[in-house]
């Protein structure tokens, strides 16, 4: 999987979607990740992958939604690359 780094107020935080965020999001929404429908879904992906990757990110999940996302959209684009990019990655891995 790839990991991508952040700047959120400046600061820097990697994200990454591995096995351990998954199992997470499952825990939380009783479904795969491959099965985000949401924006809620979408907005918590990003939460549980940011206080997964990052001992330092200390946000409540209300205020990452209010001063965070609303002011950079652009975490979803990147976790939805990272989803889509890091699964065919592992299918090149698979071929090599």
């Amino acid at each position: 999987m790839r990991t991508e780094t952040i700047n959120i107020n400046n600061k820097e935080y990697k994200l990454r979607v591995g096995f351990g965020v998954m199992m997470e999001f499952e825990e939380e929404f009783n479904k795969p990740i491959s099965s985000i429908k949401t924006t809620k879904e979408i907005t918590k992906l990003i939460y549980i992958t940011l206080k997964y990757n990052n001992e330092n990110f200390d946000l409540e999940y209300k205020e990452f939604v209010d001063e965070i996302l609303d002011y950079n959209p652009q975490l979803i684009s990147i976790i939805t690359k990272l989803l889509f990019k890091g699964s065919n990655e592992s299918e090149g891995d698979k071929k090599k």
